[in-house]
């Protein structure tokens, strides 16, 4: 009985040892031998794996490869009462500018996503806070292939990113004080666009420079949204070359991701001095558009164009955002037309357009100047404000206007060579708010004040005018009144002539007859 109770306990002492030693050599091998760079642990993508620190100065390191270019993303287990912190490294044991740590009153996990470029990297998993000392940790890494992220570390100029025109990056400022590098190549003269996106309640700061590194511009900052992801876009124009986009984080706009890409328009841009007067205008044809960029509140575009025929001219001025600037048309003479006219008949001869900031509206958002037109003679022929300056016109022919202010007047003139029933007529598709006509004489007297609509009206032989104007509610304010474009013609029908305006033309001609009739 001695004997039996002697060996069931040297038996239960060696099942002790035995597992004692068990735990101590798994303990071992799990965390000796993979606290260095030289002796990392290497991990595969899309595994969870488990660690643990034997104490507060243990370190474990992993190994991995990038065989792609892509975005990393790591994950690490949240504990409570308990956090560690990950660094990563570079091939060369060269440590990244950052790190991150674990949530010690957090669940789920701390992650963090990272653009890096096809290579072999570590990462380094350390106490950060709380007795981390043989408790359990779990670390994941992903990868996503791609040569659309972000390449850190791209925190200098020389070791900026190269991204290519038309392309939509990704990235991730890592911390606060990271700064993210970007090289531009632009092909040839023209105007680059910057467009950044931004989460809702982030904000970055950006800015330009040339090959050498100099600024081109100042730190502008990206539109902030409180409830979405908003877009910046910013307009330059270059030479060709090379220059450099820097972006930095604002407040709590690290970590989170933001993209950017490089539009370019290729085309000869007037600088901002070389167009900014009526005498330096740039020089444009009609029926083409051109694209331009508004440097500064205070920046103007003058624009040159000649009509070689008369007709009708409509301006147009298109930004992909918001309307940015408004537009001022001038005669030959640099006299203004009185309204920021649109659509306007015009006779032949050299036009400017003005281009100028909204103003408080001003963003740097480049602009397309379209200027259409159909020549043609039966438009009127602005200014014709004024009886001197009326747009002759025929009878029974069908003529275009457009009213194009509360106060505006358009003045016709036409002849009838003999007496005639006249009444004025109005095309179908004119508003129904037409405008009011008064006929005039030559001198601009009043010589009937009723509707031209109704009924036929007699006139002598003679030159009359025509004025249209605003219904009369709109003649004390613009407020109400919006462009009015009107067809019209003026029918006239000539008078049957009377017996003593009827002359007969008698002429004396040689007979075809003998004057004698032959005898027989």
């Amino acid at each position: 009985m001695f004997i039996q109770t002697n060996q069931k306990r040297f038996t239960l002492i060696s099942l002790l040892t035995i597992a004692i030693l068990l735990q101590l050599q798994g303990a071992a091998s799990a965390n000796s031998g993979d606290d260095s760079i030289a002796t990392a642990k290497p991990i595969a993508f899309n595994q969870t794996y488990t660690g643990q620190l034997s104490n507060a100065n243990d370190a474990n390191f992993y190994a991995f490869v990038l065989k792609t270019d892509g975005k990393l993303n790591i994950s690490l287990s949240n504990v409570s009462n308990k956090s560690w912190r990950f660094v990563l490294y570079n091939a060369k044991g060269v440590k990244f500018p950052w790190s991150e740590h674990t949530h010690e009153f957090a669940s789920g996990n701390t992650e963090s996503n990272i653009g890096l470029p096809a290579g072999k990297y570590f990462i380094k998993v350390e106490r950060n806070g709380g007795n981390t000392s043989n408790s359990p940790f779990k670390i994941k890494l992903s990868f996503t292939s791609s040569s659309l992220f972000e390449k850190e570390a791209n925190d200098a100029l020389l070791s900026a990113n190269p991204i290519a025109i038309n392309q939509e990056y990704h990235a991730h400022l890592q911390h606060l004080e990271d700064k993210d590098y970007y090289q531009l190549s632009v092909p040839a003269n023209g105007m680059a666009s910057i467009v950044i996106s931004s989460k809702a309640n982030c904000s970055y700061l950006f800015q330009l420079y040339d090959s050498d590194g100099n600024a081109l511009t100042r730190q502008e900052r990206t539109r902030l949204s409180e409830k979405a992801t908003s877009y910046t876009t910013y307009n330059l124009k270059l030479s060709a070359g090379t220059y450099y986009v820097s972006i930095v984080a604002l407040q709590s706009s690290a970590k989170n991701e933001y993209t950017l890409q490089a539009k370019f328009q290729k085309g000869d841009f007037p600088d901002d001095d070389q167009n900014s007067t009526l005498a330096t205008a740039a020089s444009v044809d009609v029926n083409k558009a051109y694209t331009n960029m508004l440097q500064h509140n205070s920046d103007v575009d003058f624009f040159a164009f000649t009509l070689p025929h008369s007709g009708k001219l409509n301006l147009f001025i298109l930004s992909s955002g918001d309307p940015i600037a408004q537009f001022q048309l001038y005669d030959r003479n640099g006299k203004p037309f009185q309204n920021a006219l649109s659509h306007i008949g015009l006779p032949a001869g050299d036009y400017y357009v003005r281009i100028s900031p909204f103003e408080g509206n001003f963003n740097r958002t480049a602009y397309s100047l379209q200027i259409q037109f159909q020549p043609g003679d039966h438009y009127e022929q602005e200014s014709n404000d004024s009886v001197l300056t009326s747009t002759h016109l025929l009878t029974n022919s069908l003529y275009e206007g457009a009213l194009q202010h509360g106060g505006d007047h358009d003045y016709y003139q036409f002849t009838l060579p003999s007496s005639a029933y006249v009444n004025l007529e109005l095309a179908k598709e004119t508003a129904a708010q037409h405008p009011q006509a008064h006929l005039l004489d030559i001198d601009g007297h009043s010589i009937h004040d009723g509707d031209l609509m109704k009924g036929k009206l007699r006139l002598e032989a003679g030159t009359y005018v025509l004025d249209f104007s605003p219904q009369s509610k709109y003649l004390e304010t613009d407020f109400l009144f919006s462009e009015n474009n009107y067809k019209f013609k003026i029918n006239a029908t000539s008078l049957p002539l009377t017996p003593d305006q009827v002359q007969l033309e008698f002429k004396q001609s040689r007979s075809i007859w003998p004057t004698k009739l032959p005898t027989s």
